[in-house]
């Protein structure tokens, strides 16, 4: 046996006879569930390495979740690609958890728009559920309510988007302006606004049936109990258009008063 340093170097002149040599002694420990394997005269713990291991990979798949995750709910609060152009009051199917909130999704995933937080407008305005339990805020201020909805920063391309869903070109809304109050914003963006009023875009319903549909039951906010009977798009009557089922429904409802 020959002695240097602190290690000591066998050869295989010293093994005992019966002695099997390090490496096979190495694979029995393994197989008998042996934690500790000597190399180059230093003890390992396997048990030690696998836990570390697993420890390390647990903790790093930990971070990858709460990252995803505070990018998730921050993503809203990130800069626009392009200058804003307005801010959006969406009152209806656009909201959070509603069923056209897929756009407001995307057009703040691609970084034209961003969440702000809710707010009312400053002054009432009807707002009724028309057919299929549709949703249309009525311009005739200081009738209804202050409708409450949610509040979105937004750029021209997400306008071009939102003007595209609500059939702008085809008549079936109108976007106008409406001063808004009450805003609850997001902690993330209060410090940029100091007055309690604020501008936004709101998509109205047409002149052309606006007074028609004014007398169905005011609502203050379009939530779950509405939604629960609204019929999407593709569910509903191929064979009209929007303005058609709206004009249906009016005259629906102008033939059950008079009998």
């Amino acid at each position: 046996m020959v002695v240097v340093g602190s290690r000591h170097v066998v050869t295989s002149s010293a093994l005992p006879s019966k002695t099997k040599p390090l490496q096979h002694t190495q694979e029995r420990q393994q197989q008998n569930g042996d934690a500790r394997v000597a190399k180059d005269g230093f003890s390992v713990d396997m048990r030690e390495l696998r836990t570390s291991s697993a420890v390390q990979e647990r903790s790093l798949v930990t971070e990858l979740k709460q990252m995803k995750e505070y990018v998730r709910v921050n993503k809203s609060s990130t800069t626009l690609k392009s200058p804003p152009t307005a801010y959006a009051f969406v009152y209806g199917t656009l909201k959070k958890g509603f069923s056209n909130y897929w756009l407001m999704e995307e057009v703040c995933a691609t970084g034209h728009a961003r969440f702000l937080g809710s707010a009312r407008t400053k002054q009432k305005f009807p707002m009724v559920c028309g057919p299929y339990q549709v949703p249309f805020l009525i311009d005739i201020p200081s009738e209804g309510h202050h409708v409450r909805g949610e509040l979105y920063e937004v750029d021209r391309v997400a306008i071009d988007r939102l003007d595209e869903l609500e059939g702008v070109s085809k008549g079936n809304y109108v976007r106008r302006s409406v001063v808004l109050s009450d805003l609850q914003l997001q902690p993330s963006v209060e410090h940029e606004f100091t007055s309690p009023d604020l501008l936004a875009q709101a998509y109205f319903a047409a002149p052309s049936y606006a007074s028609k549909i004014a007398e169905a039951p005011h609502i203050e906010a379009f939530t779950e109990k509405e939604m629960a009977t609204y019929v999407r798009r593709k569910d509903r009557p191929q064979n009209r258009t929007f303005l058609q089922h709206i004009d249906h429904w009016i005259k629906t409802k102008e033939s059950a008063r008079s009998n």
